[in-house]
């Protein structure tokens, strides 16, 4: 059986004194889109963060490609092939395309040998970026700062990729966009771990979702199974004979 690109096993984190993740264990396998969903504050902001290194957890592990990355900080999951897209201020409005592209590229690669491949395969998978680098970010539409938001994410070629409510905050015309932007980031190789409140979007191009409730993870299956879940409410507060494991 093919190992979990990440694994997670008893993670707790938080805030203070109080953990709002408790014991969180799951994986995402290689090559598809798993998506975390849950209430509004079930705590999956706080897990992501301590996915990628905004927050230090309090204990359990967090292993990436078979390396253990729990105790890293970003900079270092970043070099270690773990990406990251926040919901909010994700780039730089000041800057042009082609300058935010080159910062998130220059975070990680030690030179710029690799810059233009880097930024041609993003331009592949984002036409829309094409021929516009000397635009400025801030001037860009709300659907456009996430296309470049994932451009940057991928400048140095992560292995999964971690979005933070993708969705929020675009216009009903923009969402089929973005959701097609992440299965394009999908298609060109790229894991991708999300969370997003738009259920039915999200899970349409996902192979895995994961129920994440009062900071425990209450049922991680097939997507398929999700929507098709007799009873969805149980799943969210977590009723013990709905808990269920992919594969089980």
């Amino acid at each position: 059986m093919t190992e979990p690109l990440l694994k997670v096993e008893k993670l707790c984190a938080g805030y203070g004194s109080g953990d709002i993740v408790k014991n969180a264990g799951f994986t995402v396998s290689e090559n598809g889109i798993s998506t975390i969903v849950g209430p509004n504050g079930a705590g999956k902001s706080t897990l992501i963060k301590a996915l990628v290194g905004l927050l230090t957890p309090r204990s359990g592990s967090i292993i990436l490609a078979g390396k253990d990355v729990s105790k890293m900080n970003a900079p270092a999951k970043a070099r270690a092939g773990l990406g990251y897209v926040p919901q909010e201020h994700n780039v730089f409005r000041n800057l042009s395309i082609g300058e935010n592209m080159m910062l998130a590229y220059e975070f990680i690669a030690p030179d710029r040998a690799g810059f233009s491949a880097a930024r041609d395969r993003v331009f592949d998978i984002f036409p829309d970026l094409v021929g516009r680098e000397s635009d400025l970010a801030g001037n860009l539409s709300g659907g456009q700062r996430q296309m470049l938001a994932f451009g940057c994410a991928l400048m140095p070629h992560p292995s999964l990729l971690l979005l933070d409510e993708p969705s929020a905050g675009l216009s009903p015309k923009y969402v089929e966009g973005m959701f097609a932007a992440v299965k394009a980031v999908n298609d060109a190789g790229v894991c991708i771990l999300m969370i997003e409140q738009n259920v039915r979007e999200a899970m349409a191009i996902s192979e895995t979702a994961i129920v994440l409730a009062a900071g425990e993870i209450r049922a991680q299956m097939p997507a398929r199974e999700f929507m098709n879940h007799p009873d969805i409410h149980a799943l969210y507060m977590g009723a013990a004979s709905t808990r269920q494991q992919e594969g089980a």
